[in-house]
């Protein structure tokens, strides 16, 4: 049995050109420093054998978008590239995981039903 506990925090920045109001680009860039534990049960007729490792890791993330929008219709693609890299404790192990990603999306809007834009009025009158 396996189970993992990851913990990170790091900075972020993400930009958005947008052209002739309609199109846009979008890209962004993360890292992130964390630790890591890991504690592995590995289960013998005579007893459970427990390994526990702490590891230092650092993440990165990178994304790029592009898109289409108007006032009924929207649609676009991202792309998601992230890593993570850590070498486990007291061994010369060093993990590499890179991972890809796809998101191709296509949306349409509509009016909300009237008993919603009721509700909202009656929010909105509230709010001064």
């Amino acid at each position: 049995m396996l189970k993992n506990i990851e913990t990170s925090i790091g900075p972020r920045y993400a930009y958005t050109f947008i052209a002739k109001e309609k199109f846009y680009l979008s890209l962004g860039v993360f890292g992130s420093l964390g630790y890591l534990n890991t504690k592995v049960t590995t289960r013998l007729p005579a007893e459970d054998v427990i390994i526990n490792q702490d590891n230092f890791i650092f993440r990165w993330d990178t994304k790029v978008g592009v898109g289409y929008n108007v006032s009924r219709f929207y649609t676009g693609a991202y792309t998601n590239l992230s890593g993570i890299q850590y070498q486990q404790e007291n061994t010369t192990v060093v993990n590499h995981e890179t991972r890809i990603f796809y998101h191709l999306f296509l949306g349409m809007r509509f009016n909300a039903p009237r008993f919603i834009e009721r509700q909202v009025k009656n929010i909105e009158k509230k709010i001064p």
